[in-house]
């Protein structure tokens, strides 16, 4: 029982440390590919991150569909993620083509920079990594946040009432997929 009652607390904590983080992230998704996002005068800042209106509107927009969503129920948010998983399956292999066909391994080095201050502006100039395995321990260190939704796949499972024994299988293919 102490067992369960921690894990149960933790994966609580995971869900609810990763909402904001993602909330952030798509309005810094969509400001890449609509810079107008970003115009004006910022709010205020925030560690050397400039916060605007629109950012924040965007935010809360996309917060309050995933809260909708998952009020729906399960059959709603299986549909939305199929979709949305054939969205990326799509975009990596098409990603993933343009690379073999026009691609260039000097486009890797490094494998992890953030000096370019039109992107990333003034406050994370000095995290740049200039060698493969400082770039590669940065982007390791994000993986845990990266990892957060499979074990949505046993709880999806088991929700719908499907096959257990198949919960293994799936959850091991979707990590390698992922990789």
């Amino acid at each position: 029982k102490v067992l369960s009652f921690v894990s149960g607390w933790a994966s609580y904590g995971a869900f609810v440390a990763i909402i904001p983080w993602e909330a952030i992230q798509i309005t810094d998704v969509l400001g890449y590919l609509f810079p107008g996002l970003k115009a004006g005068n910022p709010l205020y800042s925030v560690m050397g991150s400039d916060i605007y209106a629109t950012t924040i509107v965007i935010g809360l927009i996309c917060s309050y569909l995933m809260y909708s969503l998952n009020m729906k129920g399960l059959s709603s948010a299986a549909k939305v993620q199929r979709i949305l998983c054939f969205v990326l399956v799509g975009s990596g292999i098409l990603g993933a083509a343009a690379a073999i066909i026009g691609g260039n391994i000097q486009n890797l080095k490094p494998l992890y920079d953030v000096s370019d201050l039109a992107i990333y502006g003034e406050g994370l100039k000095q995290v740049s990594h200039k060698s493969f395995f400082g770039g590669a321990f940065a982007i390791v260190a994000q993986a845990a946040f990266f990892l957060a939704g499979f074990e949505t796949i046993p709880q999806g499972v088991e929700d719908a009432g499907g096959d257990v024994k198949s919960v293994g299988k799936t959850v091991v293919l979707s990590v390698c997929l992922a990789c």
